[in-house]
């Protein structure tokens, strides 16, 4: 088990500075994702567009920070786990990690694409299969004018929403940072 040390505070941030903390990001956002999806403002399924993109951006992050804050051991082990080499170059180990973890769990390879396509505005045919896409149908007969709108992610011939791709993201990050050392375990009161 990895020794868990207290964290320097970081320069350029206000509370970020550990991987648990990455962690809770993700939580919050995705549960903001998830209230932004029902809303009776106009457009306001948009707000969900720039929530979604934000999940997609921190679940791939917290690669970076599980990788920056390992020490010698914890990356080894990582590389063992993911079956990947460890070069010596953090800059090159972090990539070869994240490239590890995109074979090992599709749902981060999904979130690689949406992070990846978004910031980087790419248009027209890509050299994969995933495809986002926002979907509505009328909520019910009653509820005229309303609709459902979800997001979803069509990753060949599968569609899943992308709220069950982020809520596993979740539970994948809780697990490998609690298997590292980054979360300490869950208290349990008997009764």
């Amino acid at each position: 088990m990895p020794f868990i040390r207290e964290p320097p505070k970081l320069q350029e941030v206000f509370v970020l500075s550990t991987p648990q903390h990455m962690l809770y990001k993700l939580i919050w956002e995705v549960r903001e994702f998830n209230g932004d999806t029902d809303t009776e403002e106009l457009f306001g399924y948009r707000n969900s567009g720039f929530a979604a993109f934000n999940c997609a951006v921190t679940a791939l992050h917290c690669a970076d920070w599980a990788w920056s804050a390992g020490g010698p051991e914890t990356k080894s082990l990582l590389a063992e786990k993911f079956k990947f080499n460890i070069s010596g170059n953090d800059r090159s180990d972090v990539i070869a990690f994240s490239d590890a973890l995109e074979k090992a769990n599709r749902d981060f390879y999904i979130c690689r694409r949406l992070a990846n396509g978004a910031k980087h505005m790419r248009r027209g045919a890509q050299p994969h299969s995933v495809h986002a896409a926002v979907e509505f149908s009328p909520r019910s007969y009653e509820t005229e004018g309303r609709y459902l709108v979800d997001f979803v992610i069509k990753d060949g011939d599968v569609t899943m929403l992308v709220s069950d791709v982020f809520a596993r993201m979740c539970d994948f990050w809780e697990r490998l940072y609690r298997q590292i050392g980054f979360l300490e375990d869950i208290f349990v009161e008997g009764s």
